[in-house]
């Protein structure tokens, strides 16, 4: 009988939309492949608009926006590498702020 021993179950991958992604992602795909992982990837979000965004209950900056964007592209790119491991839930498809409810199902 085999028994599959999973070392890490999910591995957080921070992006930070830059070149450096472009090395790391490669490494912890393979990784995640490897031992049966799941990647659950983040950005963080510092500027001005970010940090005072619920308080001032401001419009999304393009930074923002564009971060999201990345964030989902990245994710889809993954995707489609014929990841074997895809998000358990609809909610754990997309980007989310950290105030945000997290439901129930979600991968996260």
């Amino acid at each position: 009988m085999f028994l599959k021993i999973t070392m890490y179950r999910k591995i957080l991958v921070a992006l930070e939309n830059s070149r450096a992604d472009e090395s790391l992602l490669p490494h912890v795909t393979e990784l995640a492949k490897r031992l049966h992982s799941q990647l659950l990837l983040v950005h963080v979000a510092d500027g001005w608009v970010a940090r005072n965004f619920e308080q001032l209950k401001l419009a999304e900056s393009q930074e923002m926006k564009d971060d999201r964007s990345y964030l989902m592209e990245t994710a889809a790119k993954l995707r489609a590498q014929v990841w074997k491991y895809p998000p358990t839930s609809p909610s754990a498809t997309r980007p989310r702020r950290l105030s945000e409810p997290r439901n129930a199902n979600s991968a996260i």
